[in-house]
């Protein structure tokens, strides 16, 4: 195919998945990457968490093949849908979501993976801390839930999450606009503030 690939092999990083390259590049061919689009933005049909779920994780676990062009044309509108089809679900959405999901840990991993898919547009810090902020939101809403496994899962989430903590620095203390991830001290300020809220 001549005309510019969905997705690239990394020789240097995997060079055994040159198989993976031609399936994604042949699904992106069949038009597979438009209907996942129009999937997320046609308002004829109803998305589900369970939909969202299945569309993303396959492009989320290989972000790293996909070319920029791929994700700045078919990725960068859904990175903007899904943390608002999020914020919109309902309190019977979420326990819904707690009694189906045996390991709840979905909506985390979501937000993981349009993460993943994020870091690779410019200019994607803001992209990023917005996900972040979101995975935080997600976490608390989660614990707020009536469901003892839902608060666990939370729990959970929270514990995974505090590895991934970027340590503080002293020179990204006296710039409010840092390009840093999720800090310790970002951390503790967001849950302060939605604890009160």
């Amino acid at each position: 195919n001549d005309s510019e690939p969905f997705a690239a092999t990394m020789e240097y990083r995997f060079p055994q998945r040159g198989w993976l390259v031609d399936f994604i590049n042949k699904f992106g061919e069949l038009g597979g990457f438009d209907k996942i689009l129009n999937r997320f933005t046609s308002s004829e049909t109803k998305l589900t968490i369970s939909v969202v779920i299945a569309l993303l994780k396959p492009w989320g676990l290989c972000y790293e093949y996909l070319t920029q062009s791929t994700i700045e044309k078919y990725f960068a509108r859904i990175i903007e849908f899904v943390p608002l089809f999020l914020n919109q679900l309902t309190e019977n959405d979420f326990k819904v979501e707690v009694k189906t999901e045996s390991k709840n840990d979905s909506l985390s991993a979501v937000i993981k993976w349009l993460r993943h898919l994020a870091s690779r547009l410019p200019d994607s810090d803001r992209a990023c801390r917005d996900l972040d902020e979101l995975r935080l939101k997600m976490i608390l809403r989660l614990l707020q839930t009536n469901s003892f496994s839902g608060k666990m899962n939370a729990l959970n989430e929270v514990h995974k999450l505090l590895p991934s903590l970027t340590p503080i620095h002293r020179s990204t203390l006296s710039r409010p606009d840092d390009n840093e991830g999720l800090t310790p001290e970002k951390f503790i300020v967001n849950k302060k503030i939605t604890l009160i809220n």
